[in-house]
């Protein structure tokens, strides 16, 4: 009889633990090591996303201001640079648990005028912007990549390489004289999500389209030149990544970025749009990758600018004001 009973118990305990298990539950065993991450998953419109809790340490992270120490010196030799080769992300967004205390940009529209598609020169100009950026045609080359684009980020120079403008892979980090070496990274693993239509190579590869680094974190924008289809739907995202560590902090969810971004306070700017496609304007923790505010566009914004308390958003055929509280 206790052999039995011994045996009913046994049973029981062993449907409880693979129960847990297939649950998504996570079972730590006596004697291990391994720190529990509670991972949910949910499901909505906007497509399914993990949510993962933040430890303290990660607001250590984003709040550290203190300057990259330069890994290196940045010569003529830039094709011998070691690229650390970043993991595929999550195509789906794999965001962190969001601080519902921590402040967030509110934005409100004040105005909406036509503009004559064309003029966007004039449209900076009139508005007293001078874009950080240079586009370059020919420039330093690593094999058969060409430096394509030279960003302004604080007292950093991002560097972009790539074949082309439309397909750029490679971004070096490095102080304004452009002699120190602080980060080099190959975003190659970023370039294929995973529904993609495998059938068209070219149009399946997606690249880097904007990067800007605050406090030792490098915020990339990733997207595709085409319909957003074309790539399963798993595009124009946003990775946040710890220049410290080397580590991807979050990712945003698919279809909120193919424009610039912007930074104010505790939040990213940024903005989703295609030719058919919904187009929206969003407002991201930059903490946790979320979205806290989405507003309806006329068209998919180009640029995205802050200035004073007022953003000053250009899309294919109409300019854009807002305040921001």
């Amino acid at each position: 009889m206790k052999k039995v009973l011994l045996f009913v118990l046994a049973s029981l305990m062993f449907s409880i633990e693979m129960s847990a298990q297939t649950s998504g539950g996570q079972i730590l065993r006596r004697g291990t090591s391994r720190t529990p991450v509670h991972t949910t998953k949910k499901s909505n419109k906007e497509g399914t996303v993990s949510t993962q809790k933040v430890y303290p340490q990660r607001d250590e992270l984003f709040n550290r201001d203190e300057k990259l120490q330069p890994k290196g010196v940045l010569s003529s030799s830039i094709s011998d640079i070691n690229y650390y080769v970043l993991p595929s992300p999550n195509f789906n967004g794999h965001l962190l648990e969001r601080n519902q205390t921590r402040k967030q940009v509110a934005l409100r529209q004040l105005s909406c005028e036509s503009n004559s598609i064309t003029d966007d020169e004039q449209w900076l100009n009139n508005n007293g912007i001078q874009l950080q950026e240079e586009r370059i045609g020919v420039g330093m080359k690593i094999g058969q990549l060409a430096l394509r684009r030279r960003i302004l980020s604080g007292s950093y120079h991002i560097l972009l390489f790539g074949i082309s403008f439309g397909d750029i892979t490679k971004v070096v980090v490095t102080n304004e004289q452009e002699t120190a070496l602080f980060a080099a990274y190959d975003f190659e693993n970023f370039r294929k999500s995973p529904k993609r239509n495998k059938t068209d190579e070219y149009s399946g590869n997606q690249h880097v389209m904007d990067v800007i680094i605050e406090n030792g974190i490098m915020y990339v924008a990733h997207g595709g030149s085409t319909y957003a289809s074309t790539y399963g739907n798993q595009t124009g995202y946003i990775s946040a990544i710890s220049l410290l560590n080397n580590e991807i902090l979050w990712t945003s969810l698919p279809l909120t970025n193919n424009s610039k971004i912007a930074i104010v306070g505790n939040s990213l700017i940024t903005g989703y749009g295609f030719t058919s496609e919904p187009d929206y304007l969003f407002v991201l923790d930059k903490y946790s990758g979320q979205r806290v505010q989405k507003i309806v566009l006329k068209n998919g914004p180009e640029y995205i600018i802050a200035k004073e308390n007022s953003l000053l958003v250009r899309t294919y055929s109409y300019n854009y004001v807002f305040s921001i509280q």
